[in-house]
């Protein structure tokens, strides 16, 4: 047991799931590539990623709902994707090698690189017309709104279809 090993594996997923609660992504995306880096099997790193962006999910997830802002919904549709695909990566990653499983995380990790570069100022725009009484998730459907500042935000998710076959994918 390396304990300097440990502690430096735990400051990264520190580290990385702070900037990653920041920009909004799982820190997974940031720890898993490091700890490939430093030397790590990616059957080692991928899962020490999941703890990693669960634990960044339940620290945010916290607030969230205190602000009423968790779309309770969207969240148990995209999930299911999320799950399935985790189901599968499990089955595959035992019939794969390092060597392609580095290479999918890679792969995963260049798309959501572009993706994110690619998009442009805010999808949805505040409206004047909203209150703060308005934030949260609307009834019977995957609508929603947050607070913005002094602004409140609706908004619509779109592409549903897509979203969860790449978070399968990705899973």
């Amino acid at each position: 047991m390396d304990i300097a090993r440990d502690l430096m594996i735990v400051a990264l997923a520190l580290a990385t799931s702070t900037l990653g609660a920041i920009g909004g992504l799982g820190g997974a995306i940031i720890l898993v590539p490091l700890l490939t880096l430093g030397g790590m099997s990616i059957s080692s790193a991928a899962p020490l990623g999941l703890v990693s962006v669960i634990a960044g999910s339940v620290a945010a997830g916290r607030r969230q709902v205190g602000d009423g802002t968790v779309n309770h919904r969207f969240a148990v549709v995209t999930e299911l994707g999320a799950t399935s695909g985790a189901v599968i990566g499990v089955f595959l990653s035992g019939a794969l090698s390092e060597r392609a499983l580095l290479w999918c995380l890679a792969a995963f990790a260049v798309a959501a690189a572009v993706l994110g570069a690619r998009r442009k100022g805010m999808r949805w725009q505040p409206d004047a017309s909203l209150t703060a009484d308005d934030v949260g998730e609307r009834q019977g459907s995957l609508a929603g709104a947050y607070l913005l500042d002094d602004s409140v935000v609706p908004y619509v998710p779109t592409r549903m279809k897509l979203g969860i076959g790449l978070m399968t994918v990705a899973g």
